[in-house]
């Protein structure tokens, strides 16, 4: 599995036909978004200790570091899976999406380092994106479409899974905001 990890920051794009096959893929792939969930949630928590995060919000920002990488991983293979089935007509399972796509979140390991200041944001935001070039080529793997097909189904999928999960959080803080207000 962290062989496999470090074929996807090497960004090998033949390391996705073992991980679309491989019988425990799926395990493997809830097993590396837990990682980068893990991680996100101790950048937070070091975040405190920097100033990078209010103390007052910490338990509700490390939770919320810690839930986004599960639900922006199944959304964001979901969405990928609609696209690529409907309007592409390919087939493939959404298991195989969520094993390939779950192994592309590997880079976002990079948010434990969230809490350095000014350079924890770049470091964050590479980890992103690189995150989202290892998804390109999960994609183009597992739904085996040209360069263009792959952007169009990438592009939109991971930024509406990205957007959603910002409204979500936006109305959690929305909800504490509320309950603090009612209950100081």
């Amino acid at each position: 599995m962290i062989a496999r990890m470090a074929r996807i920051l090497r960004l090998d794009q033949s390391v996705y036909d073992e991980i679309e096959h491989h019988p425990r893929g799926i395990v493997h792939a809830a097993i590396i978004v837990m990682m980068v969930a893990i991680a996100s949630a101790i950048g937070t928590v070091l975040g405190a200790a920097t100033g990078t995060v209010e103390d007052s919000k910490l338990i509700y920002q490390a939770l919320s570091a810690f839930l986004m990488p599960f639900a922006h991983w199944i959304v964001w293979s979901y969405l990928t899976y609609l696209l690529g089935t409907l309007v592409f007509d390919v087939r493939t399972t959404p298991w195989s999406m969520l094993r390939t796509l779950g192994y592309a979140e590997s880079p976002q390991v990079l948010s434990i380092l969230h809490f350095i200041p000014y350079a924890g944001i770049v470091l964050v935001t590479f980890g992103r994106l690189l995150s989202m070039r290892a998804g390109f080529l999960a994609v183009q793997n597992t739904l085996g479409l040209d360069r263009r097909k792959t952007l169009l189904t990438v592009l939109p999928t991971f930024l509406c899974a990205f957007l959603l999960l910002l409204i979500l959080r936006a109305f959690l803080v929305i909800m504490e905001i509320r309950t603090s207000l009612f209950h100081p």
